[in-house]
């Protein structure tokens, strides 16, 4: 890290995405769960701005030189060294300190990566942290869903609510709900073969139960079955493709019962005026996946399990999960038995209501999310505790 960071400081040769003058805006970097803030502004080839982290806010002040930012930041009753310049989307905050003749001591550099966030809620000096809350209700017009890629036209009647991975659609007098969500098939003969297999999660069981019609070029509606949270459910459903590498997946379900042709017009409404966008990374999944790229996770124990230690002496009889740099994973978990269970797949980190999740997609369809928190520095999936460590290479 050190030799790494010594040569980006001191090389001339590295050539950067970004100029100095786009530094301003709202950064922000979640380490499991340690939150840091960066706010730049700029005025006159001059950046001022705040670091932020739990310990305090400390006041930077910094000269445009080419594409980067130099200059000092106040630590308390002493002064450190800064530089701050873009790599790809990342942005590096490097610090260092001074040396006795007033020169950077680039030997022992200390860096962070932000990424941007110009919607972060920067905290009060000595007030509680928040990451912005994507949580968004809208009851007329245009639905924006930024990390998902497109928005579209609200029906009449029904109001949205987007919590960062799926949009659900309700309304006071109206029975069921519409659920919109992305999907990343990139040619209809995919998207036709996913959908035709129908959808499932922890509370959905729903398939066509009619021909998948192309109702407009990219948009293809079917009628739907199934059950919704155990009930028996019916609908009418909606899949489309976008130029951009994905789409969207609209659901409008119903207790069996309460069917209305309007559930059939929700679905089609909205797939017909759904305009796309390039999908935005969430700010908190992109520190999170950055931190678990090219990482193993092995449980140390279960919640209420008595705590043995967080050793690797148990390491035969607990899950190992490898996630690997290509976004594939594998999953090894033993049985009493002896025998070991693999599952194998890709996987990402979602936010969901503002929570980071991390998401195991099996290649026979399961899907699995566990939420990513930390407590004292230490990794919990759900409310189990799991050691991080170098990553072993997926086979």
């Amino acid at each position: 890290m050190k030799n790494r960071l010594f040569y980006l400081l001191l090389s001339a040769i590295i050539s950067f995405s970004a100029n100095a003058s786009n530094l301003a805006g709202k950064y922000v970097h979640n380490f499991y769960g340690e939150i840091s803030y960066l706010e730049l502004t700029e005025e006159n080839n001059e950046i001022r701005g705040e670091f932020h982290d739990e310990r305090g806010s400390y006041k930077i002040v910094a000269r445009i030189e080419g594409e980067r930012a130099i200059g000092t930041m106040d630590f308390f009753e002493r002064k450190k060294h800064i530089e701050i310049f873009y790599m790809g989307d990342i942005l590096h905050f490097v610090i260092v300190d001074y040396l006795t003749n007033g020169q950077p001591d680039y030997t022992h550099p200390y860096e962070i990566q932000f990424v941007r966030d110009d919607g972060a809620i920067i905290p009060n000096q000595g007030g509680a942290f928040e990451i912005t809350d994507e949580n968004l209700v809208v009851s007329s017009g245009t639905v924006n869903a930024p990390y998902l890629g497109f928005s579209f036209d609200l029906p009449t009647g029904l109001e949205a609510q987007n919590n960062g991975t799926e949009i659900i659609l309700v309304g006071e007098h109206e029975p069921g709900f519409v659920l919109v969500f992305r999907h990343d098939h990139t040619t209809i003969d995919d998207m036709l073969a996913f959908i035709k297999d129908g959808y499932k999660d922890e509370e959905l069981d729903i398939k066509p139960t009619s021909e998948v019609k192309m109702i407009k070029d990219s948009v293809y509606a079917f009628d739907i079955g199934g059950t919704a949270e155990g009930k028996t459910a019916n609908g009418h459903g909606a899949i489309t493709l976008s130029d951009n590498g994905h789409g969207a997946i609209i659901l409008a379900i119903v207790e069996e019962k309460k069917y209305h042709p309007r559930h059939e017009d929700y679905a089609e409404v909205i797939a017909k005026s759904l305009h796309y966008f390039e999908v935005e990374n969430h700010p908190l999944a992109m520190q999170w996946y950055l931190d678990l790229k090219a990482k193993s996770l092995k449980r140390a124990y279960k919640a209420g399990e008595i705590q043995q230690g967080e050793g690797l002496d148990n390491v035969k009889q607990t899950p190992w999960i490898n996630l690997c740099p290509d976004n594939t994973y594998q999953m090894i978990d033993p049985q009493p038995n002896g025998e070991k269970n693999l599952s194998k797949g890709n996987w990402g980190v979602i936010v969901h209501y503002g929570i980071p999740y991390l998401e195991l997609m099996r290649d026979d369809g399961h899907q699995s999310n566990f939420a990513l928190r930390a407590l004292g520095g230490k990794l919990y999936l759900e409310e189990d505790r799991w050691l991080v460590m170098d990553g072993f290479k997926c086979k």
